[in-house]
């Protein structure tokens, strides 16, 4: 009798070896329809079964009626044990895949008892185990389905079950346990500019072993989908790690569960560290939906980036100047060629930065689709430049895209694009043996086949010689009765130039100038200009300069002399044409400041106009022509119109010469410089000083004087009517200086001319200190000035006004030293208690003056020089403290009897 049954297994079957499950997954076994599907029974009784020569069980694949496959994915989980169609679409990227397969046990022996597992794996990569506790009897067989849902992500993978995955039945046949199909889940849908990050393709032959040979293979990918929107569109993909190598293909859209990403209309297979992309033009082909296939190359796993863009409208025949945004890996430039424009078109690329590396491909008007090396056309930039030119005959709309590899920067790249007709290209050239495309040299020494740096270039004197060195980068030739004219100049200075005519394509020129030109000393931007004034109409009308920064010798200012120099260019002139990629430097006129036995010495410079405005920087002196007048060693910038100067401590450095770089900010004047040295005022200076002057045209005079730390106040009386003076004292412990470092409240001026000035300054330590007097501005220079110096030490004023003083402090001692008393001043900002007294140099209390709550204002208190016992005390030297609040302040008096 046959016998046909139906097992709900609730309690057997296991989820990855933790939990029964539900009825959602359901067993079924059914002997003799597992039989009569082996072919081993007719009719309604089984067949005589031979028994496998070895008498063990056999594991393998059963397809049941009413399904498709053996083992199928489906996007619901409404399957049955007689109905298992393939679904139309299987939804990619996210939890939405049920999984089934169904088995038997070919074998008249049932399998042992400990029972066995299954998995299921995608593209070779196991999404889950379930297994059977109890026996599979002879000829039964077991569906497994509605199991899920699984997360699968979009693309081609190959869906396999493995039985017996972990080899717990010992099987007449272990080689037919497993069995896989490729199927398509609906891809990825990019959005126009987004960046996206996702997980690493699989391997692109994972599974295939278990596919049936009468099944044809396709790579496994990540499926991607993007539209022709625009007129081009790419995407690019750019694995996070550039070891890493995946491609990309571009398909057909997928339209079902197995019918995509099988024939590739293009594919990219760049190496690892190069993006990889596909493109597609809508002019050729309308709108409609593309996949992209990301596939592993066998190397890598990390994470990969992708984006799809768009093209953006060039403009035929204008420059444009534009950047790739951080981490953007491609963009498409589309330009429309007229009929009248067909013929050589010229492609220049050129970035901010000397790349090498950044790629230009063309794809004509005619391209439809392909990857992104599908081009008609290539170039990539060296040393930041890329030049180009191809014959066009087809008008219509045409493409570019810059390719910025991952071994670029990734930040923001700046670069220029230009697609013209071709014509004429004058640029600088360096040839083999040169320094540079534009050299000045101290001789007729440079030649055609090799112009070097020079050691030392003279300046203030006409004897600099110009070498210069361009071609046409370009295949066209200057046009008939057009002359290409070379410029070079200094610091936008012009000083000569030299014309040629024709000039083929290709051409280079050399020119080794035999007349020399005057340049004055100091640092200056050297620049050759070809075509200065756009005589030929070129490519590209930005690349015709360069220049380098060079130093010529500076002119030897005698110490105490003054001279009228003309202003220097402006100091950053010429800079946009630098080249070099070296570190720029002010350009400056260049002075030499001698070395002397002189302990100070200044170089002071002042505008004649009051509109100019010049600064003055101190350097050591040139070596060669390159590390001049470069870092400063000090420097003054006071405003337009204004003196500056700077200064040599020589009792904290050696004796030597310093140059001087003078600097313009403003203006096209001349201006007014002096070398300065010291008169000396003396040790421990006290009274009256001078008369001093400061002729017409000098600027500054220098006093050094030997000062004992402690209190000064220092009076400068003017005594010219038209002349604003200020003064500096200058701090004692640095080697250079500028005319606004000064011992702290040491420096005073701006009340205007032919009045006084003056400061009070605690000086901090015994040493030899300079004060400065110096003339304040433009208005000043061409008058003389006379002026006396006072110098009071030991002294503190103490301010006459009705409003409270701004700060609480001891303000002073007077007069100091004393007989028989002296006034002890003090300043209190708001009411506080105050302790005022006098101590011995021992430490001692000797007299309290003040010891009460007091309201804000000044106040003189008068000590005699008695203690608190009214007896008198001897001379020496005393200590008044004050103690008010949180201020505290020490005042040093001497009693001399």
């Amino acid at each position: 009798m046959h016998r046909a049954h139906r097992i709900l297994l609730t309690g057997a079957l296991l989820a990855a070896g933790l939990a029964t499950l539900t009825v959602t997954s359901t067993i079924f076994l059914d002997r003799a329809s597992a039989a009569q599907q082996a072919g081993l029974v007719s009719g309604n009784a089984p067949a005589e079964i031979q028994p496998d020569s070895r008498d063990l069980p056999n594991l393998t694949w059963y397809l049941l009626d009413g399904w498709d496959f053996e083992v199928i994915p489906r996007d619901d989980h409404d399957t049955t044990v007689d109905w298992a169609p393939l679904p139309p679409i299987l939804p990619g990227n996210e939890y939405g895949t049920y999984l089934n397969c169904a088995m038997w046990n070919a074998s008249a022996t049932p399998t042992p008892s400990g029972g066995f597992v299954w998995r299921y794996y995608v593209d070779d990569i196991n999404i889950g185990m379930y297994g059977l506790s109890v026996p599979l009897p002879a000829w039964e067989w077991l569906a497994h389905f509605n199991y899920g849902p699984e997360y699968i992500r979009g693309g081609r993978r190959t869906f396999e079950v493995r039985l017996d995955a972990d080899h717990d039945v010992t099987e007449s046949n272990e080689f037919d346990n497993n069995i896989a199909y490729q199927f398509v889940w609906t891809p990825y849908e990019l959005t126009i500019g987004d960046r996206i990050t996702r997980s690493a393709p699989a391997d692109r032959v994972g599974g295939w072993g278990s596919i049936p040979g009468s099944e044809i293979a396709w790579y496994n990918c990540d499926g991607l989908r993007f539209a022709t929107l625009g007129w081009w569109n790419a995407v690019w993909i750019r694995p996070e790690n550039d070891a890493d190598d995946f491609d990309c293909r571009l398909h057909a859209a997928s339209t079902g569960s197995r019918n995509g990403f099988t024939t590739n209309v293009g594919a990219s297979n760049r190496p690892a560290g190069y993006i990889d992309g596909v493109i597609a033009n809508r002019n050729t082909l309308d709108y409609q939906e593309w996949d992209v296939g990301v596939i592993s190359n066998g190397t890598g796993e990390s994470d990969y980036d992708a984006e799809w863009v768009q093209s953006v409208p060039f403009s035929f025949g204008n420059p444009l100047d534009t950047t790739v945004p951080y981490g953007q890996a491609i963009q498409l430039w589309e330009f429309n060629l007229d009929p009248a424009e067909t013929g050589l078109v010229a492609f220049v690329l050129e970035t901010e930065d000397p790349l090498t590396g950044l790629w230009l491909y063309y794809y004509d008007n005619e391209f439809t689709s392909g990857g992104i090396e599908d081009h008609d056309g290539f170039g990539w930039t060296v040393d930041g430049l890329y030049r180009g030119f191809r014959e066009i005959t087809e008008p219509g709309f045409h493409c570019v895209a810059i390719i910025r590899d991952p071994f670029l920067p990734t930040g923001y790249l700046d670069y220029r694009l230009i697609i013209s007709p071709a014509k004429p290209d004058f640029t600088p050239n360096t040839p083999s043996g040169w320094h540079s495309a534009c050299v000045p040299r101290p001789d007729t020494a440079g030649a055609p086949t090799g112009v070097d740096l020079p050691d030392t270039l003279h300046g203030n004197s006409t004897a600099t010689y110009p070498n210069l060195a361009m071609r046409n980068d370009s295949q066209v030739p200057c046009p008939d009765g057009s002359q290409m004219a070379v410029y070079w100049e200094y610091d936008e200075q012009s000083l000569n130039w030299v014309g040629y005519s024709p000039v083929e394509g290709w051409d280079t020129i050399e020119h080794n100038g035999t007349v020399a030109d005057l340049v004055p000393g100091g640092r200056h931007t050297y620049t050759l200009r070809i075509d200065k004034y756009d005589v030929v109409d070129e490519l590209d009308e930005e690349d015709n300069f360069y220049g380098e920064q060079y130093c010529w010798s500076p002119l030897e200012i005698e110490l105490g002399t003054v001279t009228t120099r003309d202003m220097p260019a402006d100091r950053t002139a010429g800079w946009n044409t630098i080249g070099s990629g070296e570190l720029e430097w002010y350009n400056c006129d260049g002075l030499r400041l001698p070395g002397s036995s002189n302990f100070w010495s200044a170089l002071a410079v002042l505008p004649v106009d009051a509109s100019d405005d010049v600064d003055v920087r101190l350097h050591e002196v040139l070596v060669g022509v390159k590390d001049g007048f470069a870092g400063d060693l000090d420097y003054s910038d006071f405003g337009a119109g204004e003196s500056d100067f700077v200064l040599v401590n020589f009792n904290e450095t050696s004796h030597r010469a310093f140059d001087v770089g003078v600097v313009t900010i403003a203006g096209e004047g001349t201006y007014r410089l002096q070398a300065a040295v010291e008169q000396y005022l003396g040790y421990f200076p006290d009274g009256t000083y001078g008369p001093y002057e400061i002729v017409s045209g000098n600027i500054v005079d220098l006093h050094e004087m030997y000062l004992e730390a402690g209190e000064y106040q220092v009076v400068l009386d003017n005594q010219s009517g038209s002349v604003s003076l200020g003064m500096t004292l200058h701090v004692a412990d640095a080697a250079y200086m500028w005319k606004g470092q000064y011992v702290t409240g040491g420096m005073a001026f701006g009340s205007g001319p032919g009045a006084h000035e003056s400061f009070a300054v605690t000086v901090p330590a015994n040493d030899f200190y300079c004060l400065s007097v110096w003339k304040e501005g433009s208005a000043d220079l061409s008058h003389d000035a006379s002026y006396q110096l006072h110098i009071h030490p030991d002294w503190v004023a103490v301010p006459e006004t009705d409003q409270p003083p701004s700060v609480t402090r001891l303000a002073g001692v007077y007069p100091n030293p004393f007989n028989p008393q002296t006034m002890v001043a003090f300043d209190l900002a708001r009411e506080t208690f105050v302790d005022l007294c006098v101590y011995d140099v021992g430490g001692r209390k000797v007299r309290t003056l003040v010891a009460e709550r007091t309201p804000a204002g000044r106040f003189q208190v008068r000590w005699d020089g008695k203690d608190d016992h009214g007896a008198p005390v001897s001379s020496g030297v005393y200590l008044a403290r004050l103690i008010a609040g949180e201020v505290r302040g020490v005042e040093k008096m001497v009693l001399i009897k």
